[in-house]
């Protein structure tokens, strides 16, 4: 295979336009950029070169971007992260792609600087992730306590810290049941800066990236937000075969029933509320505390 310097990104998309487009993107920030228009042919680029990221469309004929992930699964033990590209989808769906091992989902029409924030997350988590070691078979039980602020949540510090945590150093899981518990503990996290800390209105939230950051820098000003802090405590419990996530912020709440009755058909990547559905649909328990401002997630292995 290819030895390569920079990380390597191959982009899987049937419109050209796009693909040409993404890969030129990210061929100027800094990476080794291919693109190809179908799954068939990712899959023997995949089979010739070392790649850190894939992205995939989800609608493509001949192979979907599911499929796609099913048989990159099948053919390494280590499976490269994949981001998928897609706008609304239904529950069951997404839930499906992330235990395949979908690292993220990026909404289209694309914003292509969330696009380079979602890709530099992913490459961080995998290189790091890469190299971790097997658990340790002695190990019962570790509670390990994290403390984020609202400064390291909008400079995207948070996902780098999660890729230190050394989880299959002190459990025994799979990739997939990895890429839950991480992808559960980012968006609870981002639960509590976003609802309870800065108060992001749904319009704002679903706004184009730039508008979004802008709304957030400006609340950083408030000396009260800026010194605000999210605590996160991740107890695992290897004789109980679970890991319990716990989210406190230090605000009253917020109307998290509404979210969790939503009994609509898809979820929207882009839209409010996709965080919670996600985290309902991939715990085994799920428990809102003190009006919502503490979130307790059980996840069973």
């Amino acid at each position: 295979m290819t030895e390569r310097q920079n990380p390597a990104i191959l982009i899987v998309d049937d419109s050209t336009s796009l693909g040409e487009t993404i890969s030129e993107i990210l061929s100027f920030a800094g990476y080794d950029a291919e693109y190809v228009v179908s799954g068939a042919k990712a899959l023997k680029k995949i089979s010739e070169n070392h790649f850190d990221l894939i992205l995939s469309d989800i609608n493509m004929p001949g192979m979907t971007g599911l499929e796609l992930l099913e048989r990159i699964n099948s053919l390494s033990n280590e499976p490269v992260p994949l981001i998928i590209m897609t706008g609304f989808v239904k529950p069951e769906f997404a839930i499906q792609a992330v235990r395949l091992g979908a690292a993220d989902f990026i909404s289209k029409p694309i914003d292509f600087n969330d696009l380079l924030h979602s890709v530099s997350k992913q490459i961080s988590r995998y290189r790091k992730k890469s190299g971790s070691k097997a658990a340790n078979k002695y190990l019962k039980k570790m509670e390990m306590n994290f403390s984020f602020d609202s400064n390291q949540f909008v400079n995207g510090n948070i996902t780098p810290a999660l890729a230190e945590i050394p989880l299959e150093k002190m459990v025994d899981i799979s990739s997939s049941v990895y890429n839950e518990i991480i992808l559960c503990i980012e968006e609870m996290l981002s639960n509590a800066f976003i609802h309870s800390i800065f108060k992001v209105p749904d319009e704002v939230r679903m706004d184009n990236y730039k508008n979004y950051y802008a709304f957030l820098d400006e609340k950083l000003k408030n000396s009260q937000i800026k010194k605000s802090v999210v605590h996160l405590k991740l107890t695992i419990n290897n004789t109980q075969k679970a890991i319990e996530i716990e989210v406190r912020d230090p605000g009253t709440g917020f109307d998290y029933q509404k979210y969790l009755l939503d009994d609509s058909s898809m979820i929207d990547f882009k839209g409010s509320g996709r965080g919670i559905k996600i985290m309902n649909i991939l715990s085994d328990k799920l428990d809102f505390k003190n009006n919502g401002s503490t979130l307790v997630l059980t996840k069973y292995f």
